[in-house]
């Protein structure tokens, strides 16, 4: 009995499914992968973690809530929406409690133009809503801040899984 040169090769670059475990095997048979697309047993591993979290971001996905406004917000945006609430509750606004941060800022830019565009105001109101107006703005502007970076790791996260579906072979 003498030591194969083929099969030393093959064990050392990963080449057949032969060094795969059982446990592994099955499963990647489980997650519908086939074992003989996998070159080594570190391969598989990764391939079944991958899955296994994409598995688990689409379960996140459907079990959230569209009804619950702060469960579709990012922190950032939560903390925006808290700061937009403020100003109108000072600007003596009524709003919904199931209002999205858009339509938030738009209540209030509607109830400052109006103020501001106001013949019968005051000098001292058209003053203080100059105010909330510089508020609102920079609410705004941290907001587009916080929408962009959204947007950023929405891409990075398609790019990831475009990457991913590209070692799997989907």
């Amino acid at each position: 009995m003498g030591i194969n040169p083929t099969s030393l090769i093959n064990s050392y670059f990963g080449a057949g499914n032969s060094l795969l475990s059982e446990e592994t095997r099955r499963r990647l048979i489980a997650l519908g992968i086939d074992p003989s697309t996998v070159n080594s047993e570190a391969q598989a591993q990764i391939i079944i973690q991958n899955v296994l979290k994409a598995k688990k971001m689409e379960t996140e996905n459907i079990s959230a809530k569209p009804e619950n406004v702060q469960q579709r917000c990012c922190a950032g945006e939560i903390e925006l929406m808290k700061k937009a609430r403020e100003l109108a509750q000072k600007m003596g606004l009524q709003l919904a409690n199931n209002l999205t941060l858009d339509e938030i800022l738009k209540a209030i830019s509607v109830q400052i133009s109006k103020v501001l565009n106001s013949d019968t105001a005051d000098k001292s109101k058209k003053d203080l809503y100059e105010e909330y107006n510089q508020e609102l703005a920079a609410i705004d502007k941290s907001y587009a801040v916080v929408k962009n970076n959204e947007n950023a790791l929405i891409l990075s996260m398609n790019m990831n899984a475009n990457i991913n579906k590209m070692i799997l072979g989907l």
